[in-house]
C-alpha cells in the first residue's frame, strides 16, 4: 500500500510540475459536459479552447516544441521524430482535472 501512495504522490507532483511551463499553462475544464479543456498558450498569449478529439500530435506541437514533448514523454523506441502521444494527452487531461473548472465567461473566451 505504501508504494502505491508514493507512486501516486510522484505522479501528482509530475503533473503539477509540468502543468505550467515556459510554453503553456493548463487552466482546467469547461462547465458544460462536453469535455472542453482550456490551456493558455504562453507564447501567443491566448487561451485555447479544445475538445478531447482536438488533442492531436499537431495540436500538441502547437503548444510546445517536439523537444519538450520528447524530454517529458519519450517513446520506448526513442525515435528522433516521436514522443509518447498517448501519455502526453493523458497528462493534459489529468492536469485539467486537477486544475478544476475554468470559467471561460469571466475571461472573454466563451464562444
Amino acid at each position: 500500500m505504501q508504494k502505491k501512495n508514493i507512486d501516486e504522490a510522484a505522479y501528482d507532483k509530475r503533473i503539477n510540475d509540468l502543468a505550467s511551463n515556459e510554453y503553456f499553462q493548463v487552466l482546467g475544464y469547461g462547465r458544460a459536459d462536453n469535455g472542453v479543456k482550456f490551456v493558455m498558450h504562453k507564447r501567443e498569449r491566448r487561451i485555447l479552447r479544445m475538445k478531447p478529439r482536438q488533442f492531436s500530435k499537431p495540436r500538441l506541437l502547437h503548444l510546445a516544441p517536439l523537444q519538450w514533448w520528447r524530454a517529458h514523454f519519450p517513446t520506448l523506441r526513442n525515435a528522433a521524430h516521436s514522443f509518447d502521444e498517448l501519455h502526453a494527452v493523458d497528462f493534459l487531461f489529468r492536469a485539467c482535472e486537477r486544475a478544476g473548472e475554468f470559467d471561460e465567461f469571466s475571461t472573454g473566451v466563451a464562444e
